[in-house]
């Protein structure tokens, strides 16, 4: 005997079953909290370094924040350095890889209220 089925049921059956689709998929996109945790400490590790060269270089404490930032679209960390992304050069030599200490003396040449001011000896 072959089940009658009503209108409501198919509707409810067909629901039922686009949301277990979706609902496995979304699941599949979440970053398993293995992968987010290592996420977050590569990206702690590349502030760290950022703000280490920026001290380093004689930033405004205030400004490194500033500059963390826009490392981001500079450079990447690899192997704990900071390397330039494809595009980045040096502007001086095209063929050269841009630093960070070159990246930092443009920034002091265009950008100098970012960078503390040389104390002066008495």
């Amino acid at each position: 005997m072959t089940e009658i089925r009503t209108i409501d049921q198919m509707a409810v059956d067909a629901f039922e079953k686009y949301m277990a689709e979706y609902e496995a998929a979304q699941r599949a996109k979440m970053p398993r909290p293995e992968a987010q945790a290592a996420q977050r400490l590569h990206a702690a590790a590349f502030r760290e370094r950022v703000t280490e060269e920026c001290l380093l270089h004689g930033v405004h404490a205030r400004a490194v924040r500033h500059l963390v930032r826009a490392a981001e679209d500079v450079f990447e960390l690899k192997d704990d350095a900071l390397v330039p992304n494809a595009q980045q050069t040096n502007p001086s030599d095209p063929l050269e890889p841009l630093t960070p200490r070159m990246w930092l003396e443009g920034l002091a040449k265009d950008e100098p209220f970012l960078f503390a001011r040389p104390t002066r000896p008495n």
